[in-house]
């Protein structure tokens, strides 16, 4: 592969593919420096990082990681600033997965210092957001509402629905969070009309989940259940049973607290049933915290 015209087709490729074909991506990213020169640093680079996206799609964190260090390490060599900027954001977003906050700040800020000086508007965007992640998962939810909030003016000046979609999603999640359902519901309200002309059923659906959320803590039931139960036909149809149990165990709680136990007892052990088979703990944890209630709650009738 030494013709540059495939080297760079192949790379294009590999950079495609990454995000929705991960496995491909990884095929081709590996054929690449397979027959790469070793000389050739910016190729493996492009191919090694390509890669290491594809892996941490996959939630092949360790191997991600290693994939990306090497790619960030011939960027280094090679000058190419954007390149390593990239790749320590990457980095970030792995630490992030893993829960070590204080190894993706220290990715993200020294991401967030080569945009700056880069000027790259969109991608600085990208590490404000991301540095708003780390500080809502540390608590700290002023610092990650102020991050969160710098990354949706700049987005709104590109005009990028998509991106504002993103912010707006999560300074409702913050506010929520916070207990200022109100604010939250305002936002994801906002943030499902700008959605409704662009995305997926399940990115839809999971909109539609936080603000039955949102609607529930504010008592206004029958709103919240209409949220939940369109969540759940988008997620039937697009065949995300994950997504199918957390809408069950939303409908399943609004039922306990109309002391409708016997409906919130088959909502709620339905949503513990998908839970358990696709291993997500921390739902299934709070699933069997809400079928608690249910059984408190059908002994007390008793």
């Amino acid at each position: 592969m030494q013709d540059r015209k495939e080297i760079e087709n192949c790379l294009s490729q590999a950079r495609e593919r990454c995000e929705t074909e991960p496995e491909q991506a990884i095929a081709i990213a590996e054929k690449a420096l397979k027959h790469l020169s070793q000389r050739d640093l910016k190729a493996r680079a492009e191919a090694l990082y390509a890669k290491g996206v594809a892996l941490y799609r996959m939630n092949d964190f360790q191997s991600a990681e290693n994939a990306v260090e090497q790619a960030k390490t011939l960027y280094e060599q090679i000058g190419d600033s954007a390149g390593v900027a990239s790749s320590s954001n990457t980095i970030g977003n792995i630490a992030l997965a893993l829960g070590d906050y204080a190894k993706a700040l220290d990715a993200y800020q020294k991401s967030l210092k080569i945009w700056t000086d880069i000027g790259n508007t969109k991608a600085l965007a990208t590490l404000l957001s991301n540095l708003g992640n780390v500080y809502y998962n540390l608590s700290d939810y002023p610092t990650a509402l102020e991050y969160h909030q710098r990354a949706l003016g700049l987005r709104e000046k590109l005009g990028d629905e998509r991106e504002i979609a993103i912010s707006l999603n999560n300074l409702g999640v913050v506010y929520a969070d916070c207990a200022d359902y109100e604010c939250a519901k305002e936002i994801f309200e906002k943030c499902l009309k700008l959605k409704e002309k662009f995305a997926t059923p399940t990115a839809l659906a999971s909109s539609y989940i936080n603000l039955g959320n949102v609607l529930r803590n504010l008592g206004k039931v029958e709103e919240a259940k209409t949220c939940y139960e369109k969540a759940k036909q988008m997620y039937q149809d697009d065949g995300r049973d994950a997504g199918v149990a957390i809408a069950l165990h939303g409908l399943g709680k609004i039922y306990l607290e109309e002391n409708r136990n016997k409906e919130a007892k088959a909502y709620i052990a339905k949503s513990i049933e998908i839970f358990e088979r696709r291993g997500m703990k921390r739902e299934l944890m709070l699933a069997f915290l809400s079928l608690g209630k249910v059984y408190a709650s059908l002994q007390q009738v008793d």
